[in-house]
């Protein structure tokens, strides 16, 4: 999922493109400006390009979180409690395997 910033936010620049790592509740996961993954509202985004639609999505309280298969249960609350550098890699991991498949699917649309 890609989402372009519309109001100001902390780590982040107007009008810049964002994927977007995980939802929780009514907040977007994306990986700021700095390099962490913070969590911003999701009223301050347009959506550019759907996504998302294989995640593992579950319900608590009433809210919905969303996340790829890769990051499990409590990721990015280890993620900051620890400061786990094998959890950085694997954030980095998934955004590389996402542009891959970006530039695969250009290719084949090209050809």
């Amino acid at each position: 999922m890609k989402v372009k910033l519309t109001n100001s936010q902390n780590s982040l620049s107007v009008g810049n493109i964002y994927r977007v790592i995980g939802i929780e509740s009514n907040s977007y996961r994306i990986l700021s400006d700095v390099g962490e993954p913070y969590l911003y509202s999701s009223e301050n985004f347009e959506i550019i390009e759907k996504g998302g639609e294989d995640w593992i999505t579950e319900s608590h309280d009433g809210k919905e979180y969303s996340y790829p298969s890769e990051f499990g249960d409590y990721f990015f609350e280890e993620y900051f409690e620890t400061y786990d550098l094998k959890k950085r890699t694997m954030i980095r991991r998934y955004l590389e395997k996402l542009i891959a498949e970006e530039i695969n699917v250009k290719k084949r649309n090209v050809a």
